[in-house]
């Protein structure tokens, strides 16, 4: 419980691309809300997570996104190296299998959000061209967000598509 406390309470030692903690701290300042805020952020994520997965069964392919809405719960709440962001591709499997024809374009606008995520580390691009260039701060303060950002889109965009209603089956399909 001690390292717990040390890793996700006061000013952490540790902290990763995707944690929001960082984001409330920014926002609230140092004080000891940011611990209560961000418990309850993680909470919130978690329950909208657990919701989504027991909703509907019969919700076809995003029915079952409840393991990339717990990966991208996990990545936004927990210290993971960058090599956990494997924990999305249940993810990426859910928004390509889907069939749904009216979510067509948002799914394949995530997956490639998704993708491109993956591909490129936002944060560490800027720190090399920052040493090459003198960018402009207020940039490298945005590009230093922008894994958070892209799972917290992530997880809205997933979150709002497994809550829509499954695709009706073509007749003798």
């Amino acid at each position: 419980m001690a390292t717990l406390a040390e890793i996700y309470t006061g000013d952490p030692f540790v902290v990763e691309l995707s944690q929001l903690r960082p984001v409330v701290s920014l926002l609230m300042g140092h004080a000891g809300g940011v611990d209560i805020v961000s418990a309850a952020i993680a909470a919130a994520l978690l329950t909208a997570a657990v919701w989504l997965a027991f909703r509907d069964t019969a919700s076809g392919p995003l029915g079952y996104a409840a393991p990339g809405l717990v990966g991208l719960w996990s990545l936004l709440t927990f210290f993971h190296l960058t090599y956990g962001f494997v924990l999305l591709v249940p993810l990426a499997v859910a928004l390509v299998i889907d069939d749904n024809p009216r979510t067509a374009v948002l799914r394949t606008r995530l997956f490639w959000l998704l993708q491109l995520g993956l591909m490129v580390d936002v944060p560490g691009v800027w720190r090399r061209l920052d040493t090459l260039w003198a960018l402009p701060t207020a940039l490298g303060g945005v590009a230093a967000h922008a894994d958070r950002a892209l799972m917290l889109t992530l997880f809205c965009g997933v979150a709002w598509l497994a809550a829509q209603p499954p695709s009706r089956a073509a007749p003798g399909r």
